[in-house]
Parts: structure tokens; sequence; C-alpha cells
């Protein structure tokens, strides 16, 4: 099980903190729609209620300074999100999504196995796996 009750909504109400107390415009969000595996956090619903909470619940929101949430990679695919990552030159070897714990990713979870599903998908081999036998 790797559902966190309110996750998002905690991180998000931090950055919406920081960003008003910054005179900030926008928080970027890393959430993604498609292969969300059951996290309603992650949805484009409620990336807009959170606007709107931001919106009614901070005094930039009820001076009319709007402070939006961004989600670049919301509509997109665990391989374009990879690919993407692999042509900004991001260190996968530094990135994690396993729930598990251990040194070694568990390849079980729903976010190891979105991650593997992505990084097959984009043809690059994930340097967390690659010659790890399962």
């Amino acid at each position: 099980m790797t559902y966190v009750p309110a996750r998002n909504s905690i991180f998000l109400s931090l950055a919406a903190s920081l960003a008003e107390a910054k005179g900030a415009e926008a928080i970027y969000f890393g959430a993604n729609a498609l292969d969300y595996s059951g996290y309603p956090d992650c949805r484009p619903e409620f990336i807009e209620a959170f606007e709107e909470m931001i919106r009614r619940g901070t005094r930039a929101g009820s001076e009319g300074r709007r402070i939006r949430v961004v989600a670049p990679l919301l509509r997109m695919t665990k391989a374009e999100i990879v690919r993407l990552g692999r042509e900004l030159g991001v260190p996968f070897e530094w990135t994690w999504s396993c729930y598990d714990g251990k040194e070694l990713p568990c390849g079980e979870c729903d976010s190891c196995i979105l991650r593997a599903k992505g990084f097959r998908e984009a043809g690059i081999d994930d340097p967390l796996t690659a010659g790890v036998a399962r």
C-alpha cells in the first residue's frame, strides 16, 4: 500500500504558504494523472480545487493575487517523462520511486512498476535496476 492520505494536500499547503510569503506567482508540482495509480490528489480536479483553496484561504488570494499550481507532467505518460528527463540531463541514478525503503527498489510496489514501465517504454535503462536480477 503506497497511498498516503492527503499527502499532496500537505506538500502543496506548505508550498502555498512559502509562495505567498515570497510573493511567488506559481507552485510547480510533479503530479501525473495518466499513470496516477489511484492517487486522487494527482488529478486535474484536485489541482483546480487546490488553486481555489489558495484563492479563498490566503491573503494573496483575497487581495486578487493569484498563485497558480503548475503541473507540467500531469498529462504525460511515464515514458514521455523519462524521455524529457533524459533530454534535460536528469541524474536518474539520484531519483527514487520505491516505497520499500531498502538499498535497491523492490520492483513490486505500484511506484516501482510504473517507473519500470516508463523506462521500458522509453527504451532507456533505469540506472537503479540495470543489471539487477529480479
